[in-house]
């Protein structure tokens, strides 16, 4: 039987932004960030040996539970809101302390709440480090757009690429510290660009992203490059 603490549960409600953004406690945006972090052996070694459930039900098979704990990140509004450092820490925060305290996985119950748990049939120390991935490399979902398969989809499907891929490209600029980086978003954001100029009438929504981004992305590129020159 699966052993579980009863405890009173903390709603955060998640904030919904336009059709072409994101939830900011999305476990999308959530995971983007979780990988973007973990980069030092510590964390790498974490992140092999923790898993990630959003669900009891996702977890296959007996585990206990280790403790339930809440994440406070420490509050400065000027530097970063709650909702970001939320965004951004949460997931990496959640599975350094399970790590800490021998635990070999979480179950997030809600934003900032989260479970520790030893999932019985598993023995994490088998499992080698991880390898950091830089996700802002990744160009599946922009192929899926340059090569029309976005076009072939389904409504709610064109939707949810759209979505996510102004999510991604948004994600991508804030992330990117090298001039590399910067070329392959560069490369996304002119897919965005191109794909909506091809549509019978392009999307209001999807040129704000891009106008958005592709400005950010230039105070970036120049950071970068005055980085470079010192």
């Amino acid at each position: 039987m699966k052993k579980l603490k009863s405890f009173a549960v903390l709603c955060i409600a998640s904030v919904l932004f336009s059709s072409c953004a994101h939830t900011l406690y999305s476990p999308e945006v959530m995971e983007y960030n979780y990988n973007m972090r973990m980069k030092s052996d510590k964390e790498l070694t974490a992140k092999s040996q923790v898993r990630i459930f959003m669900s009891e039900k996702d977890v296959k098979g007996d585990y206990t539970v280790v403790s339930v704990n809440i994440y406070k990140p420490f509050r400065i509004p000027v530097f970063m809101s709650f909702r970001k450092q939320m965004s951004k820490k949460f997931y990496q925060k959640a599975v350094m302390k399970a790590q800490e305290q021998g635990g070999n996985g979480i179950i997030v119950t809600a934003a900032g709440m989260y479970k520790v748990i030893n999932i019985t049939a598993w023995n994490a120390d088998d499992e080698g480090p991880a390898t950091f991935v830089n996700v802002i490399f990744d160009k599946k979902l922009m192929n899926k757009f340059t090569s029309g398969e976005v076009s072939k989809a389904t409504k709610s499907a064109v939707r949810r690429y759209e979505a996510s891929f102004c999510d991604e490209i948004a994600l991508n600029v804030k992330s990117a510290t090298t001039l590399e980086e910067v070329d392959v978003i560069k490369e996304k954001i002119a897919a965005l660009k191109a794909y909506n100029a091809s549509l019978s009438k392009p999307k209001s929504a999807i040129d704000k992203v891009i106008a958005k981004c592709e400005k950010s992305l230039v105070k970036v590129e120049k950071k970068i490059k005055k980085k470079q020159s010192k």
